[in-house]
């Protein structure tokens, strides 16, 4: 975590857990709560303005679709259509999610603090 200018910059696995609770479904808001940062800040990561380096699985659907209906990763040579995730894919890739974050927080599987 860096602060720049009053600030806060998130680091890439920061970014990454925030387009994994979005994807998730957590709220805006209460991802800039946690993070203590504002509403604005979090939506500029869903709507793919900041952070378009950090990939998640499912982030395409935080998106709006264009007039085709296709959902698009926004900005330079990466805006193209994106494949629309099964119901499989985003249900591993919230598991992933929710298990790198146990192990940051150093929770066990089951989301309770390790013993030891």
């Amino acid at each position: 975590m860096a602060t720049l200018r009053g600030y806060r910059a998130f680091s890439d696995e920061e970014a990454r857990m925030v387009k994994e609770n979005l994807v998730r479904g957590v709220t805006v808001a209460a991802i800039a709560q946690y993070y203590g940062v504002s509403v604005e800040t979090i939506s500029k990561i869903k709507r793919g303005l900041t952070y378009t380096h950090v990939r998640v699985e499912g982030e395409e659907q935080l998106r709006p679709a264009n007039a085709l209906g296709e959902r698009v990763i926004p900005r330079g040579p990466l805006a193209q259509p994106v494949r629309k995730k099964t119901e499989a894919e985003i249900d591993a890739a919230a598991e992933e999610s929710q298990k790198r974050l146990f192990e940051m927080l150093g929770l066990g599987p089951d989301g309770l603090p390790k013993e030891g």
